[in-house]
């Protein structure tokens, strides 16, 4: 019988950590670095194809041969005494000068750096399990088998030899500090973001998923968990506008007269109506009749503490309440209107000073050219709300603009970080960098048709639908283009006409477009001017790595979160999730089980909670001014629409050193011809 045929070979690239000591090499004279046809026949073909086969991806007739080993792993041979036969091993381990004898003595430890980078405890191989070793101390675990991983985990270069990964303050693996890494020593990046060994990234990533299901189904004006309000606990009548002063009073309907203000309080929302209480237009302002009581279908709302102060006994007091009991923050100004400020509730001050934080949600990939890259993420917490791709937000008048005209509908928010630079230590953190800015990038449309390229929005352009009542609209230029802008542009959430009108009956259109704009500026102004750091020093735009954090929060529905929670065991979490992962190939479901109040979760819900502190998560935002024109002009298919500076740009943590206005030639779209071409402006 003839031999059988070989099926075609799929290169598969080489993306894992490496933990390679390159030292650890042989000496003498008789040892010779190996064939290179040989490794990639024997240890290239029989590695790739037994992970594979063991992650389920190997597909049938086909064979499978890595590029290279994890750099920093070499096979070496010498020839016996006879000089008829050689022995080969594959040396680079980080722990011991000896080799790995054959291929299959080498997966065990080739499976724990693609699958758990530089995690503790893990390894199975032989010379990590040794006892005594003086790199890692193993423990046993149920299987050896990893779970499965796509194709595409191996499709990225991987990262140059380290002896141990870099890891955050409380051990689990840094995973974007390894990829500045990688963007360092391979000049480019595009990865997508996984932190796997972090149970808080477990957690978040189910929880994220389910509020960004929540928004395509809930009205706008709907506050959401984390974000910061106005409420009262309840009032003897009715919340109305006094059509004589317009300030908002309780009408008590026996005697036919207003008696005064309700006590408004600042708060954070802990927790949401559960499912079966959708909220409607008339919650807005009324009573309306309900399944549940209000613990079910009202929103749970803390009292929120000073965040420049150690005292945080107000997150102890909460109150259940439905939603006509609570406003945005956006209408601050109106709802508080005749209330002297010394007669304000010491919460409300606090929750200004919060209007200047910002914290992002959800990043999944990081994009770029050394020294300058880009971290995606899903969503961003603004001052007082929650804003995701794919929902209209508004923005700041602009130029000789006097109100809003403009909304902006994100693909998605990115962290533009140019001119990395190492730390005194030499590692890349990618909080040392010449200039960071928090874009939005999407499309954007207008109202005012003389701004525009006179290019109407049409039906087949499928604008949120939330949008319509505002219209008619225009493309800000061609339908195509795309535009960008700095964080601090952004008003906020465009709410559904009906319900503005709910709030504000004779309102028009574009007056509820612009409604809240002069208060939300005020309430930035303020906050900018009294937020604090931990030392005490005044910090205006306040970046924090999660929401808990840019908020200083103890707790959150009772349960302690962040740095204030003492009983976390991240490490043990680390051994449970190995484990697990071990024995089936998907997000530990435990710790994502729905919770019976709200859809978004009862308990953390959107708010982070952890309190690692990984690269790039929170540097220090200043409200500087900046003569930035150009550095990513050029980039095919994205219209700037800033004008001659970013509010928001950090600079300065490098002292005494300018930005170029030359375009990076590798920046995608750019041109490498000259100088970066001026921005296009909305004037």
């Amino acid at each position: 019988m003839p031999p059988k045929a070989a099926g075609p070979i799929v290169t598969l690239n080489y993306s894992g950590y490496s933990d390679a000591d390159s030292k650890h090499r042989p000496s003498g004279a008789q040892w010779k670095e190996c064939d290179a046809d040989w490794v990639k026949k024997v240890y290239l073909s029989k590695v790739a194809q037994k992970w594979m086969e063991d992650t389920g991806q190997a597909e049938a007739g086909k064979q499978y041969q890595l590029d290279k080993l994890p750099p920093g792993y070499e096979v070496w041979e010498k020839a016996r005494n006879d000089q008829r036969n050689v022995d080969r091993f594959c040396f680079g381990h980080p722990s011991h000068g000896q080799g790995f004898n054959s291929p299959y003595d080498f997966y065990p430890h080739f499976e724990y750096l693609m699958r758990y980078e530089g995690e503790e405890d893990v390894c199975k191989c032989r010379f990590c399990s040794k006892a005594g070793s003086s790199a890692r101390k193993t423990t046993s675990r149920s299987s050896s088998k990893l779970p499965a991983s796509k194709p595409k985990a191996l499709g990225i270069r991987g990262r140059p030899p380290l002896k141990r990964g870099p890891v955050d303050d409380e051990g689990s693996p840094d995973v974007i500090m390894r990829f500045l890494s990688v963007l360092q020593q391979e000049g480019h990046i595009d990865r997508k973001v996984e932190e796997r060994s972090n149970m808080d990234w477990r957690v978040e990533t189910v929880v994220y998923k389910g509020a960004r299901r929540l928004i395509t189904t809930q009205n706008s004006f709907v506050p959401r968990i984390g974000e910061l309000v106005l409420f009262h606990r309840g009032v003897d009548g009715e919340v109305q506008a006094d059509p004589g002063s317009g300030e908002l009073k309780v009408w008590n309907a026996a005697s036919q007269s207003f008696t005064g203000h309700p006590e408004w309080l600042g708060g954070i929302v802990t927790q949401v109506p559960i499912s079966e209480e959708p909220v409607r237009l008339k919650d807005t302002t009324h009573e309306t009749p309900k399944k549940h009581n209000v613990n079910s279908s009202g929103f749970r709302v803390e009292c929120y503490p000073s965040p420049n102060a150690k005292d945080k006994s107000f997150s102890k007091q909460y109150s259940y309440v439905p939603l006509h009991q609570i406003r945005p923050m956006i209408l601050c100004a109106y709802t508080l209107k005749g209330i002297a400020t010394e007669d304000w509730h010491p919460t409300i001050q606090n929750v200004m000073t919060a209007m200047s934080t910002v914290s992002c949600v959800s990043r999944y990939k990081i994009k770029g050219y050394w020294p300058n890259f880009g971290m995606f993420c899903e969503a961003i917490y603004l001052g007082s709300e929650i804003l995701w791709a794919g929902e209209p937000l508004r923005l700041m008048p602009r130029g000789k603009e006097t109100a809003v005209i403009d909304v902006i509908v994100p693909d998605c928010f990115v962290v533009r970080v140019y001119g990395l630079q190492p730390e005194e230590d030499g590692t890349i953190t990618g909080n040392r960098a010449k200039k960071i800015h928090l874009l939005v990038i999407g499309s954007v449309y207008t109202t005012d048709k003389n701004s525009s390229e006179s290019c109407p929005v049409q039906e087949e352009d499928d604008i949120p639908r939330i949008m319509h009542a505002y219209g008619p609209w225009y493309h800000k230029s061609t339908s195509q283009a795309k535009y960008e802008t700095g964080f601090t542009h952004i008003l906020g959430r465009l709410y559904e006409l009906e319900a503005m009108k709910q709030w504000f009956p004779n309102i028009t259109a574009p007056e509820a477009l612009d409604k809240g704009m002069a208060s939300m500026r005020n309430s930035r102004a303020y906050a900018t001017s009294h937020r604090k750091d931990h030392s005490g020093a005044q910090v205006g735009w306040f970046w924090g790595e999660d929401r808990a954090s840019a908020l200083d929060l103890a707790t959150f529905n009772g349960i302690e979160i962040g740095e204030y929670d003492k009983e976390r065991e991240p490490k043990k979490w680390r051994e449970v999730l190995a484990v697990l992962d071990g024995l089936k190939d998907r997000v530990v479901e435990p710790v994502a089980e729905p919770s019976s109040h709200g859809d978004e979760g009862s308990s953390g819900g959107v708010i982070a909670v952890n309190r690692r502190k990984s690269s790039l998560a929170a540097p220090p935002i200043t409200q500087e001014d900046s003569d930035v024109e150009g550095e990513t002009a050029g980039r095919t298919g994205h219209e700037i629409i800033d004008v001659d500076e970013y509010d928001d740009v950090i600079e300065g943590l490098i002292a005494g050193e300018g930005f170029s206005t030359i375009a990076d030639p590798h920046e995608e779209g750019s041109s490498s011809a000259g100088p970066a071409a001026k921005r296009a402006r909305m004037v």
